[in-house]
């Protein structure tokens, strides 16, 4: 891989929604998980396997999950739960379906019910086979609903066409009722090809096609309620027609800043040449860009060169840097494909100013998602401060970690008396509080030694940022 960055931009070159709502409250327990990165990778036979790592990119461990391949892994808003897309256990349809996972336990959940069918079409006079592919989702901040994109093929062998439906549903077993939203993915635009739920609940964010008064149409992010009526669009992608071809912009794969202000999302910018017979169309053109919730501040902080593909990305839980995953994009039949070779995509983070760069994790390594931080406290992340929150702390009391891991409440990197006070602090906060023990032994003694420290420490969140940019790193 070859690389090259400033302070807001680099250069890579390497070898889609709707809403349905649920009655399902999510809840998971983590104590059993490695760290809060998870991630896709392909195992035995291309069959897609759940991973998880710390934030610096170490501890890889496999996630086990009860299913037969987990796949595109999203953390709920509160970091208990995983939304994941994966086909039925002993099915052979090709639609897949959503399932809430408890990542602890890998107890899988099924959240929706789609079914291979055939219909016929009064235009072709056919029947017509269809099947639902729910590749991108998002959990409501109350877990109780969540937005999902699902991608809807129909057509004969021959003639497939694609298109992401916007819909709501009571439950799993309810009919679906369309909203507000026809877009068609045609290979040309990313309509539907990403949806985020905002940390207050109360908008959606996904990409739709919107013609211009030009006749050319481009891709932005719609902002919907969650009652799925369209309140206007977040970005404005261009398009125009040259005398070489054609040109357009695609948004896509948004994602909320954990407080709500912002918005990331990949750009990318698509040529036909006019030039050619039959035309054809030009490698994709991404960058990384970063909108504030307003509209306002619109800005690139990575762009990727021609030919690679980024799929996702995700916030870090302090707001300060983000993941993404980016790889060779694919071709068939010579036209290149909204998609990355998933067995030579890898892992970045990013300051939001551009600096930072740095490789995460390996090829091959996608889909990637950041736990949000958990309660303060709540060190096992079982939702509840206790007891069991305090031993954790009694038990790794002393130990370097890597920052925010386990009970390092104040992100230091280290299990000590400051993380005991903020744990402390939160359960007298905490409605079900029962008394707080104290510190034996070493740990008491340390306490004691230190609590006038403690009380200024607890304030500090201090997130990992890497302590010097990359430029033009090689491989």
């Amino acid at each position: 891989m070859r690389t090259t960055a400033t302070a807001r931009r680099l250069s890579v070159v390497l070898p889609l929604a709707g809403v349905l709502t649920l009655t399902v409250h999510l809840v998971g327990s983590l104590a059993a998980v490695a760290g809060p990165l998870v991630f896709a990778r392909p195992g035995a036979g291309g069959v897609s396997e759940l991973w998880t790592a710390n934030a610096n990119g170490g501890g890889v461990e496999r996630l086990n999950v009860d299913l037969p391949q987990p796949d595109r892994p999203v953390w709920s808003k509160d970091g208990l739960s995983l939304l994941v897309t994966s086909n039925d256990p002993g099915s052979s349809q090709l639609s897949l379906n959503v399932y809430g996972v408890d990542p602890g336990t890998g107890q899988a959940t099924k959240l929706t019910n789609y079914q291979d069918g055939n219909e016929f079409n009064p235009n072709t006079q056919q029947f017509e086979s269809f099947y639902s592919l729910p590749l991108f989702k998002s959990a409501a901040p109350n877990n109780t609903s969540f937005a999902v994109s699902r991608l809807f093929r129909r057509g004969v062998a021959s003639n497939f066409s694609t298109t992401p439906i916007l819909e709501k549903k009571a439950d799993a077993s309810s009919p679906p009722e369309p909203l507000n939203f026809g877009a068609l993915l045609d290979g040309f635009h990313t309509a539907g090809a990403g949806v985020d739920w905002s940390p207050g609940g109360g908008t959606i964010v996904t990409p739709l096609a919107f013609t211009q008064g030009n006749g050319q149409t481009v891709t932005p992010l719609g902002v919907f309620s969650p009652t799925g009526s369209l309140l206007g669009a977040l970005t404005s992608p261009q398009a125009s027609v040259l005398s070489t071809g054609q040109t357009w912009q695609n948004d896509y794969q948004p994602a909320f800043s954990p407080d709500g202000s912002r918005v990331a999302y990949f750009r990318s910018t698509e040529f036909v040449s006019a030039t050619t017979i039959p035309p054809q169309r030009a490698a994709s053109d991404v960058e990384l860009r970063i909108i504030n919730s307003d509209g306002s501040g619109d800005r690139a902080i990575v762009d990727f060169t021609p030919g690679t593909w980024p799929n996702q990305m995700s916030w870090s839980p302090d707001g300060t840097q983000l993941v993404f995953d980016f790889g060779p994009q694919l071709l068939q039949g010579g036209q290149p494909l909204f998609s990355s070779d998933l067995s030579q995509t890898e892992v970045w983070r990013v300051n939001l100013d551009g600096s930072g760069l740095g490789r995460l994790l390996a090829a091959p390594a996608s889909f990637i998602t950041w736990r949000p931080a958990v309660a303060p406290g709540d060190f096992n992340s079982d939702g509840s401060i206790n007891q069991a929150d305090y031993d954790l702390w009694a038990s790794g009391y002393g130990a370097t970690v890597a920052p925010g891991e386990g009970p390092d409440a104040n992100r230091d990197g280290s299990i000590d008396a400051a993380d005991y006070t903020i744990w402390r602090d939160a359960l007298a906060a905490d409605a079900a509080s029962v008394s707080a023990p104290e510190p034996s032994g070493s740990a008491g003694l340390v306490l004691a030694a230190s609590l006038a420290a403690c009380r200024a420490a607890r304030r500090r969140a201090t997130g990992t940022t890497p302590g010097s940019r990359e430029r033009n790193p090689r491989r």
